[in-house]
């Protein structure tokens, strides 16, 4: 038998373990971009084998996965994702392939059309998400996506900190190396502190939820793997971790039992508010050069720097001129391969290089791409989701709701 042919069978026969490898190399290997290095590295799984099969290895898996299961469920009779988002996922592959078959017929480059820039990223998000839900069907799915998650995260969060203490932190920091802010930061991309974020949840649910059960030794392993997340979302000085973490705690604070909800509450004041205020100002004074902040210049000091974000100097810029690219393709936007109008000039989108195919924005980037229809499917997608989810938490076993909420919380 071919070797591929092999490598098929056992991908078919073992999908729990072939999707247990995916989850693995997506925490190790977080970062994708370029952006804030001086000098980029010059191999990422991302990309490895791009010459030779047009698509990256990677993403050849993905396909092959999601097709080895769908087999599968259809083989055993199992349905999936029903009223639980699968519908508005369908959904968006179809407008994605009537994308893909319009711009093809007018003459649009293949590459520009499946390029990760474009909607593709949304069509794997809804394999993923299938091939998730496919595989978790017991606790020892559940249990080795766990160890999973905690071994890998908690690994990658001491080094991160080592280097950030010893070694100078990452050296894709956009701060020091794009900005000129003297910001030293342990990981650069966001990824990292949702995975923070994870791990953090669940593991003050397993410590509120079943603290007399817990080992001394899964204790202590808990409430390490707690400061380290902590330390690794804090000192990135991002917006988008420190907030979302706050909104994060909040939301599951609010999902604990009464009785441990204040306790939750003052330790996240201290844990998260406080020290996220002492660093917000630090970062914030770097950033303004001056010492009397006002409120919007600590929640957003490049507005107020800028004095608003139709001006090039703006975080946001490129979302004031991309929307109003929207507002000439409202309804089914520019196409995967569409770019947004930057106006006259280049000032102040010079982080594009040339590349006005994107925003730093999901939702903004789907309106772009797909408009108004795009966007409703796309939301339609997390609504169901969500409310399926919030229907089936009630029938969860108690040891299973630090799992699922920090999920939902991050």
């Amino acid at each position: 038998m071919p070797r591929h042919s092999i490598a098929i069978a056992l991908l078919g026969a073992q999908t729990r373990v072939a999707a247990l490898v995916f989850i693995a190399v997506i925490l190790s290997f977080v970062t994708a971009g370029k952006v804030g290095y001086l000098q980029a590295p010059t191999w990422s799984i991302y990309v490895t084998g791009t010459r030779a099969f047009f698509f990256p290895v990677i993403q050849l898996y993905i396909y092959a996965l999601f097709l080895a299961t769908l087999l599968q469920n259809t083989l055993s009779g199992r349905i999936v994702m029903k009223r639980a988002g699968g519908g508005w996922m369908f959904a968006f592959a179809a407008l994605y392939v009537c994308q893909l078959a319009f711009g093809l017929t007018i003459g649009v480059q293949p590459d520009a059309v499946l390029s990760t820039g474009g909607l593709i990223n949304v069509v794997h998000m809804c394999m993923i998400a299938y091939i998730s839900v496919s595989v978790l069907r017991d606790e020892k799915s559940v249990t080795l996506l766990i160890r999973t998650l905690l071994t890998l995260a908690v690994l990658r969060g001491c080094y991160g900190l080592a280097r950030f203490v010893f070694a100078g932190g990452d050296p894709q920091n956009a701060y020091g190396n794009v900005t000129g802010v003297a910001l030293k930061i342990p990981f650069w991309d966001a990824n990292e502190s949702l995975i923070g974020s994870l791990v953090v949840f669940y593991c003050v649910g397993r410590l509120v939820r079943a603290w007399s059960a817990l080992s001394p030794a899964r204790r202590v392993f808990f409430a390490a793997a707690i400061v380290i997340e902590l330390l690794l979302i804090l000192f990135s000085y991002r917006r988008t971790s420190w907030y979302g973490l706050l909104l994060a705690a909040a939301y599951f604070a609010f999902l604990l039992p009464r009785n441990a909800r204040t306790h939750m509450v003052r330790v996240a004041v201290v844990l998260i508010l406080l020290p996220v205020i002492y660093l917000s100002t630090a970062r914030y004074r770097e950033t303004l050069s001056q010492g009397n902040l006002s409120l919007i210049e600590r929640i957003a000091p490049d507005i107020g720097k800028a004095g608003g974000i139709a001006t090039p100097s703006s975080r946001f810029f490129e979302l004031y001129r991309a929307f109003d690219t929207v507002k000439r393709h409202p309804f089914l936007g520019v196409g995967a391969w569409g770019e947004f109008e930057f106006g006259a000039s280049e000032v102040g989108l010079e982080y594009h290089q040339g590349n006005f195919g994107f925003v730093h924005s999901g939702f903004g980037h789907v309106l772009l791409k797909a408009g108004l229809v795009g966007l409703i499917i796309f939301v339609g997608i997390f609504v169901s989701a969500w409310r399926f989810a919030s229907r089936a938490r009630a029938a969860l076993p108690v040891k299973n709701l630090a799992l699922f909420d920090s999920f939902r919380a991050g």
